[in-house]
């Protein structure tokens, strides 16, 4: 474990910037899925990937979200 991470999982305690910073993530990511046409599950599943993994869970929805649009595009 990363020494830096050690403080948070001993002190117990998130600074309010970490969590304003996931919430506001969290939030691009249920905007991005609203008009998405993807099962519910789905969904749900790269709503909780955004949540566990934070910002690169979020990197890796947003190239996953440009692929599928570039394709869906491409299609006649």
């Amino acid at each position: 474990m990363p020494a830096p991470v050690i403080v948070f999982v001993i002190t117990q305690q998130l600074p309010p910037i970490l969590l304003l910073a996931l919430a506001i993530l969290l939030y691009l990511t249920v905007w991005d899925l609203w008009n998405e046409d993807m099962p519910f599950l789905t969904k749900a599943w790269w709503v909780l990937l955004v949540f566990l993994l934070h910002v690169i869970g979020y990197l890796i929805f947003r190239i996953f979200i440009a692929a599928r649009r570039r394709g869906r595009g491409a299609q006649p």
